[in-house]
């Protein structure tokens, strides 16, 4: 009886502690972090879009270019310019759904 209730409780904490650290990696993932030398908000490094939610932005000026090659050092692919994950400024919440899925499964639009 009350042995029972206390671990149905006990799991049902684990579950949503789970949820909310989910919740809060996908907004550092979508909304960036703060980068000092930039003094912004800057989106994790990627090279193509499909490494973020929203789109890759590689910098446009030669000198802020980074490169690196895809399949290690000895790679007979063109190196890629490194980019850095676009920060929303509208409609954010999206994202941060989009993230949750990925992460989670469908199942947890439901719960919304």
């Amino acid at each position: 009886g009350n042995q029972k209730s206390w671990t149905n409780l006990a799991v049902e904490e684990q579950a949503n502690a789970a949820m909310w650290r989910a919740i809060e990696q996908c907004h550092a993932d979508v909304m960036g972090r703060f980068d000092r030398e930039l003094a912004m908000f800057v989106g994790s490094p990627c090279l193509v879009d499909s490494d973020c939610l929203t789109t890759c932005r590689r910098p446009a000026l030669k000198s802020q270019q980074t490169r690196v090659s895809p399949r290690g050092l000895h790679s007979k692919h063109k190196p890629l310019v490194v980019g850095r994950c676009s920060v929303p400024t509208t409609q954010s919440h999206v994202y941060i759904v989009k993230c949750l899925v990925r992460r989670l499964g469908k199942e947890v639009v439901e719960l919304f």
